[in-house]
């Protein structure tokens, strides 16, 4: 029998067991008759289901798209789906999913990179389910509503443990180690310190080449006198692109600008940034190169964003003490160890 001729039943139940929307697609591109049956009545359960498959768990991501201020993070809401809830799960997912390909870089870098490996179906709906996690509480308590002034209040303090406490202690560890990958890409991607910048230029230019950075106030880009005679090298030694061309140095651009500084003081930048929810981290990566684009960015978010850094793990360690007497930092060493989180051999 041709395929094409299967009983409409048969065919939906095909077309539910994609794994994604791009297979989804190209299998009602088929023919007209696949495209038919796709946009019959029951279209919205089909895309239900492979939204679940491809982008699951959905309920965590209903969360971030039904949450609002109107009723405490920590109840569980329901939505009844449809087309527009689904558009807006479809963007969290496509995020989640950005992350699925992100992780394996930044836990197995360059010191490891031989261990490096694609994630299994488990370990990434556990990383998506820590992604869409890691939003919701982003997105209820780190906003204009939560100055810094509120860091410290216990009714604001006991609304975040609430919501923390809605999963395990093996829950947790995989939100932990994705807030991990997630600081990593700040640290090294979008905010890097001035050793970073170092390190970077040390790796770019070889053969005896060497270039002094300078590194100038956050808010200042002064011309570099001899980044000219490093040009062409640079083109030279590798293919121009938005993200090599921080660390060009030009009679434009000085690369030790683009440094957010050391110590003590980078910590706090650090901070400030991860309060940012990962399609905003995601975002940055991909489409503000610089420091400069990157500043602009967070003045835009207000006057709440300086100074006020992120309150995950501080609340994580309020939690492990009144849970097992545990703690944040005892947590993520078992991560670093492999004992638990996303790749951890044993759940």
């Amino acid at each position: 029998m041709a395929f094409d001729s299967l009983a409409t039943e048969l065919l939906l139940q095909i077309f539910s067991s994609c794994s994604s929307f791009e297979d989804l697609s190209a299998l009602a591109l088929t023919c007209s008759r696949f495209h038919k049956v796709l946009i019959s009545s029951r279209r919205l359960s089909i895309f239900s289901i492979v939204a679940e498959t491809q982008y699951g768990p959905l309920h965590d991501a209903i969360q971030i798209a039904t949450y609002n201020d109107s009723q405490p993070a920590h109840i569980p809401r329901e939505a009844h789906f449809s087309f527009a809830l689904l558009q807006q799960l479809l963007e969290v997912g496509r995020v989640a999913s950005a992350w699925e390909d992100i992780y394996p870089t930044k836990k197995w870098n360059e010191d490891n990179f031989e261990d490096r490996r694609l994630l299994t179906d488990n370990e990434r709906y556990r990383l998506r389910r820590a992604v869409y996690r890691l939003w919701l509480y982003n997105k209820a308590f780190h906003n204009a509503r939560h100055p810094r002034e509120t860091r410290c209040m216990a009714a604001v303090g006991n609304q975040r443990a609430k919501l923390l406490r809605n999963w395990s202690v093996m829950d947790l560890a995989d939100m932990v180690d994705v807030h991990q990958v997630m600081r990593d890409v700040l640290m090294e991607n979008i905010c890097p310190s001035n050793r970073v910048i170092r390190e970077k230029l040390g790796k770019y230019f070889l053969d005896g080449h060497q270039y002094h950075a300078v590194f100038n106030s956050p808010y200042q880009n002064h011309p570099s006198q001899a980044g000219s005679q490093y040009h062409q090298f640079f083109h030279h030694f590798s293919s121009p692109s938005k993200y090599l061309d921080k660390f060009l140095p030009t009679d434009k651009h000085e690369p030790g600008s683009e440094g957010w500084g050391d110590e003590i003081p980078y910590y706090y930048i650090v901070e400030d940034m991860l309060k940012l929810d990962p399609g905003q981290i995601l975002w940055l990566w991909k489409h503000a190169p610089y420091k400069s684009q990157v500043l602009s960015y967070v003045r835009e978010l207000g006057d709440w964003f300086d100074d006020n850094g992120q309150t995950f793990g501080q609340t994580l360690e309020r939690l492990m003490l009144q849970r097992s007497g545990g703690s944040y930092d005892d947590l993520r060493a078992e991560i670093a160890e492999g004992e638990v989180g996303i790749i951890a051999e044993v759940q």
